[in-house]
């Protein structure tokens, strides 16, 4: 165990919605503090203005918070070594900026006007990357970098320094592009007299064919015919779980081993070991991000899935009854892999005005329309009586019919699921027939007869 307490943060700059590279990182840091029963830290680089203009830091707060990343110090949270947003801090980096100039390692450049450190390009800059060993750059083809921009802002080579030892990060988690950048940060620490902390720098993440890295920008993957972008925001409107995103995160470049591919948060945790990640660049395995968010809703609860279902159900105009929702939840929670997918299994339940669905649908391969009537009149019959009106009770009635009739199941349960739903998608059939009660059912296969009756008139005047 180290002797310092591990105190890890994640810094975003929230000009654009949070991605999935960028949220990789949150996620690995926040693993790695939890690990170590150490301080998750977030801090905000939001030294442009326009990003409060736009309510971008609030929204990376949200979508951190959705997936399920908490931290120890922070915006909304507080801590010793605030405030945690950059725009809140600019005396601080003035400060140290202007001791940069009276030190003679940094200069101002009245030309553009600007601050900038002055670089030594006769030294190899050594850092120890727990990931990667020890590794060394040179500093001869980098320009002397901006410390305070000629609008007066300090840019994210001062910011991140001084925040970093202000506020005692003993780790950095990043994308291996700032790798190049070693230099600049490692020489104003050690301009400073200051300690550096542990660097991680993460393995690319790889488009998911594995053909180059997946774009920071306008990267999309199509699901269900629809484009989603490839940012957390997206994924939370087409109604991916949130344990679903981040264990798709998680096994971006982790590996525990082969045998276990679905983790929580609290699971992974005691894991994660820096080790276990792979130094190449990893795909972003796409396919499995359906499958993973569909394995994540069947761990919850039915009152819990009900009431994630409830307002995607709601925003398709629906006005929701949470009983008949809770009620069918069991026989939907293996099929679904998006809370979205709540919508087409059980969008016949909250129509007011149901209107059945065409003849001929509920006529099926074997059968004519007037065996189909027949037996449909059958089954309406039946259900006056049947007690209890109850998915087992429903199940074993109408299995003696096809039975007695010497039907193939399909050919009685088919035309029965068209009848009720008017659908060819929807829940168990007996579980559906349950959650609608007795005189709903009946008066929706009542309906149907109507309609199929009618469509076998029309046929015999032909």
């Amino acid at each position: 165990m180290n002797a310092t307490p591990v105190r890890v943060r994640f810094a975003p700059r929230p000009h654009d919605p949070l991605h999935l590279v960028s949220a990789r990182t949150a996620l690995f840091a926040w693993l790695y503090a939890r690990h170590h029963d150490g301080a998750f830290i977030l801090r905000l680089e939001d030294t442009d203005t326009a990003d409060e203009a736009t309510g971008a830091a609030a929204d990376v707060v949200q979508d951190l918070r959705w997936l399920g990343l908490n931290w120890d110090e922070g915006p909304e949270v507080g801590g010793e070594y605030g405030p945690y947003r950059q725009h809140e801090r600019m005396e601080i980096y003035h400060h140290w900026a202007e001791w940069l100039v009276a030190q003679g390692r940094a200069y101002v450049n009245e030309k553009e006007p600007t601050i900038r450190f002055r670089l030594n390009r006769d030294t190899v800059t050594r850092l120890q990357d727990e990931l990667r060993g020890w590794v060394s750059f040179g500093a001869e083809s980098l320009s002397d970098p901006v410390l305070i921009s000629a609008e007066g802002l300090p840019t994210h080579h001062l910011a991140r320094v001084v925040d970093d030892h202000l506020m005692a990060v003993t780790h950095v988690f990043q994308a291996e592009e700032w790798l190049p950048l070693a230099p600049i940060y490692c020489q104003i620490m050690d301009a400073f007299g200051w300690e550096r902390p542990q660097f991680v720098h993460l393995p690319a993440v790889l488009n998911p064919g594995g053909s180059g890295r997946l774009s920071q920008h306008r990267a999309q993957f199509m699901y269900q015919d629809r484009p989603v972008d490839v940012v957390v925001p997206a994924l939370r409107k087409a109604g991916f779980m949130p344990q679903g995103v981040a264990n798709l995160l998680l096994l971006v470049g982790w590996g525990y081993g082969h045998q276990q591919e679905v983790f929580t948060l609290a699971e992974a945790a005691p894991r994660f070991r820096v080790g276990d990640i792979k130094q190449g660049g990893a795909a972003y395995p796409v396919h499995k991000l359906s499958w993973l968010s569909g394995m994540h809703i069947r761990r919850l609860e039915v009152e819990e899935l009900a009431a994630l279902l409830s307002p995607f159900i709601e925003a398709h105009g629906y006005q929701v009854d949470t009983n008949k929702l809770v009620g069918i939840v069991p026989a939907i929670q293996t099929r679904i892999r998006t809370l979205h997918d709540g919508v087409k299994f059980t969008g016949f339940l909250w129509d007011p005005d149901f209107k059945p669905g065409p003849a001929d649908a509920m006529i099926p391969k074997g059968l004519d329309g007037p065996r189909t009537l027949a037996l449909l009149t059958a089954v309406y019959d039946l259900l006056e009586d049947i007690q209890p009106f109850a998915a087992d009770t429903l199940e074993h009635a109408l299995r003696n019919i096809i039975q007695q009739e010497g039907l193939r199941t399909a050919q009685l349960l088919d035309p029965i699921r068209v009848a009720i739903t008017a659908q060819p998608v929807a829940p168990p059939l007996f579980a559906a027939m349950q959650v609608l009660g007795r005189a709903e059912t009946r008066q929706r296969l009542a309906a149907s007869l109507e309609v199929l009756q009618e469509f076998i008139n029309r046929g015999s005047l032909h």
